[in-house]
């Protein structure tokens, strides 16, 4: 699912099939993405040259410049563009899963799901502006809510102040809790308890700090709650 955070990010897709095209168009534009469409690397190159783009997705196999020589022509002119590329091949021959590979490409194979797309251009996404991995990437929903933090030591109570299916926000009192630990989290209203990885966690003042959560299983937000506006 598309990280809420990135609407309306710019992304160039390059593909020298028009109705492979037009089908990435209606995706990535029905995921709040804005989206230029180009034939060929020629084509996709000029666009590049006029336009700062998040993320460029193109087809490997194209006439003309094909998808390596625009790559190896943008990070010529234009260095920042060299994390901000996603490969797509309907031909995976072991020549160029290997040039993806020694390369550390993000790349999909055709034909792939949307889901699949989505994921992947979210991944990529959140790399290049330095979220860390496991973030939410569905929308959250605010959420006031006490609930209880159980992990090693002694229980404390902590307030969750946004949620979604998979994850939440919470603020307490105490030491912050270590990146990577696994906690388990009390909702006291609902009588629900779940485990929950530590993502992250940070300081808010000088008696409180902030962490968010991945939740093992879903989280049943109340219908009341995911009818307010996302956070």
């Amino acid at each position: 699912m598309q990280n809420i955070h990135h609407k309306n990010k710019r992304l160039l897709v390059v593909d020298d099939e028009v109705t492979f095209r037009i089908l990435m168009y209606e995706i990535l534009t029905g995921a709040s993405f804005l989206v230029d469409l180009a034939e060929d690397g020629k084509k996709a190159f000029q666009k590049i040259r006029n336009n700062s783009y998040n993320l460029i997705i193109s087809d490997i196999n194209m006439y003309g410049m094909d998808g390596k020589n625009l790559y190896y022509k943008t990070i010529k002119d234009f260095p920042k563009f060299k994390n901000r590329f996603l490969f797509l091949t309907g031909r995976p021959t072991d020549e160029i899963i290997s040039f993806f590979k020694e390369n550390s490409f993000d790349y999909l194979i055709k034909p792939f799901r949307i889901l699949e797309l989505l994921n992947k251009v979210t991944s990529v996404l959140n790399r290049e502006e330095g979220v860390p991995a496991n973030t939410r990437c569905e929308e959250r929903f605010p959420w006031s809510v006490d609930c209880e933090i159980i992990d090693n030591q002694k229980p404390l109570i902590a307030k969750i102040e946004d949620a979604s299916k998979n994850g939440a926000r919470i603020r307490y009192s105490g030491d912050p809790f270590i990146p990577g630990s696994t906690i388990k989290i009390n909702i006291i209203n609902l009588n629900t308890q779940v485990s929950a990885k530590i993502i992250w966690s940070k300081p808010i003042d000088t008696k409180e700090n902030q962490a968010g959560l991945r939740v093992a299983q879903p989280l049943q937000i109340p219908l009341h709650i995911t009818q307010k506006k996302p956070v």
